[in-house]
């Protein structure tokens, strides 16, 4: 599900000179992600790992009308189906 905002500031905290924050944007029209970057680098799933989070950063999704492949991609980690 694309953002339903076109741009969002999260403030990560951390020491004044080294506070992280994590920039979203929004790019295009529609209802279906085309392309995420996350720091200028495609990202291939529509989740983010915490430890990319918590680095902070920019986060640039695009979208168009029309779906796209990026929904079959890699699916999120389930805590659920641990096999120990």
């Amino acid at each position: 599900v694309p953002p339903l905002f076109e741009s969002a500031r999260i403030d990560l905290g951390g020491e004044s000179q080294s506070k992280k924050f994590l920039l979203i944007q929004k790019i295009g029209v529609g209802k279906y992600i085309s392309k995420i970057l996350l720091n200028g680098k495609v990202l291939n799933r529509e989740w983010m790992k915490h430890q990319e989070i918590a680095q902070g950063g920019k986060l640039v999704v695009h979208v168009t009308e029309k779906p796209s492949s990026l929904e079959t991609h890699e699916r999120p980690p389930s805590i659920t189906l641990r096999t120990n």
